[in-house]
């Protein structure tokens, strides 16, 4: 009972320390990558678990999480051609879900919000370049 035991603990240890595998979808001519999929590494059950794709200049463009089914799922993110960060959000199964927040080419925030599995919900604000809040949404009285 001792050794099944100890083969277990081994086999659990092992498994948790397996590296996705990484395919290489497209490529720029010089052949830097352009989309790279991530798959869990079990043959009979794999899945794609993540997604990136870089600009030509080898900058990250957005890169997310996938669930079992295909679907967006977890924390994604979006960046502009010269690296700076212009959208993050999560996604449920597929569905925009909770917090949302863009931002403006110079760096300033444009937009911040929620969504609950696809609707947005709560107060939303927009804010024009120079940094002054122009508009705020409340999505719940909206809804009445």
């Amino acid at each position: 009972m001792k050794k099944l035991i100890y083969l277990l603990i081994i086999f659990v240890l092992a498994s948790c320390g397996q590296k996705l595998q990484e395919r290489v979808l497209e490529s720029y001519p010089d052949g830097t990558p352009k989309r790279v999929q991530y798959y869990t590494p079990d043959q009979e059950n794999s899945y794609l678990a993540k997604e990136i794709f870089y600009y030509e200049n080898g900058n990250k463009k957005l890169f997310g999480h996938y669930n079992r089914e295909g679907k967006k799922h977890g924390k994604w993110f979006y960046w502009r051609e010269d690296g700076k960060k212009w959208s993050e959000g999560y996604f449920f199964e597929g569905k925009d879900d909770k917090k949302r927040r863009t931002w403006h080419e110079n760096g300033g925030k444009h937009y911040k919000g929620k969504y609950d599995k696809g609707a947005r919900v709560g107060v939303w604000k927009f804010w024009d370049e120079s940094g002054k809040m122009v508009k705020e949404i409340n999505y719940d009285k909206e809804k009445r």
